[in-house]
């Protein structure tokens, strides 16, 4: 963390950055590291690819973020992700490692990023979440956890810990939702927005979704699905349907997995109560993340069939 932090004192210019479909704990890495970094008086653009979903929108400097990459910056700091690809800017995130202009903050999996960035990279899976990493990253640049930034630090622990619910949950991370809500975290915020499904068309998804459920016991995992026709019957538009799995979660099988089928891809949300590896599992599909949470999306589409659900290769003409 030493040399990352000496590594962003010295830039004027910082670009941060974290992954594609991001989640609680990119966007508050984000804007948690971005609003450290504007304290230093440092020039910091803010990016997400997907951009941040309007259920984040309340989150404060969220619409600061842009979508697209500056074309230069003394130092690109990469979040919440190993791998280029992720990002959704592969060959600018490369370039950036090859010029030794690449800080990492990550608690996934090792990938490409941290041989990328070298010295500059800081991966610790045993931290909860990104922006547990980012609170470490603060007390070492010496500056100041105001209430917005406390705020996008809490949403990425409780993104990742389901609340404070699931086996990432830890003391040291337990310590510090404690301190940012000293400092102003607004903590009722936080679980309103990712906790459970707010609008008509969500609670009708968590309907079929619950009604699906069923017990794998090759994974000792709880399996369920949903189809583009289901979210067209519920009224859904958008790709997000967080809320969802953390309530097929509370069946208590070892791992947890949701298949939502989108135009032309399968994407799957993977959850471990710590029995098994979730990253190992999305890896052979070419997803990633951590042991207890990761992903994957696959080409295909949803089909059902008598053994249960299966992926199919997309149509063609």
């Amino acid at each position: 963390m030493k040399q990352l932090a000496a590594a962003l004192v010295a830039a004027q210019s910082v670009v941060v950055l974290a992954h594609v479909r991001p989640d609680g704990d990119a966007i508050g890495s984000v804007c948690s590291a971005s609003a450290l970094l504007r304290q230093l008086g440092k020039q910091v653009t803010g990016v997400l690819k997907d951009g941040v979903p309007a259920s984040y929108a309340w989150l404060p400097g969220a619409q600061e973020v842009a979508q697209e990459l500056p074309s230069s910056a003394d130092l690109l700091l990469v979040l919440d992700t190993p791998d280029a690809l992720r990002s959704g800017f592969r060959d600018a995130v490369r370039a950036y490692g090859a010029s030794g202009k690449l800080g990492l903050i990550d608690h996934h999996r090792s990938g490409e990023l941290e041989r990328l960035a070298g010295p500059l990279a800081v991966r610790d899976q045993t931290a909860a979440s990104t922006t547990q990493l980012v609170a470490e990253l603060a007390r070492e640049l010496g500056a100041r956890i105001t209430p917005d930034i406390a705020t996008a630090l809490y949403l990425g622990l409780a993104t990742d810990t389901a609340n404070f619910k699931n086996s990432a949950t830890s003391e040291a991370s337990l310590l510090l939702a404690s301190d940012l809500v000293k400092r102003g975290a607004d903590r009722r915020k936080v679980v309103d927005t990712f906790s459970t499904p707010k609008t008509a068309a969500m609670l009708r998804l968590s309907g079929i979704a619950l009604s699906r459920a069923a017990w794998n016991s090759e994974l000792n995992a709880t399996v369920s699905a949903l189809t583009l026709a289901d979210q067209v019957q519920a009224g859904h538009s958008g790709s997000s349907v967080h809320g969802i799995i953390p309530l097929l979660e509370e069946a208590g099988s070892a791992a947890t997995i949701l298949l939502i089928e989108e135009a032309g891809v399968v994407r799957g949300q993977v959850r471990s109560n710590g029995a098994w590896d979730a990253s190992e599992f999305s890896g052979l599909l070419g997803g990633g993340g951590h042991a207890r949470a990761a992903g994957f999306e696959v080409p295909g589409r949803l089909v059902q069939g008598a053994d249960g659900w299966r992926v199919e290769p997309p149509l063609v003409g």
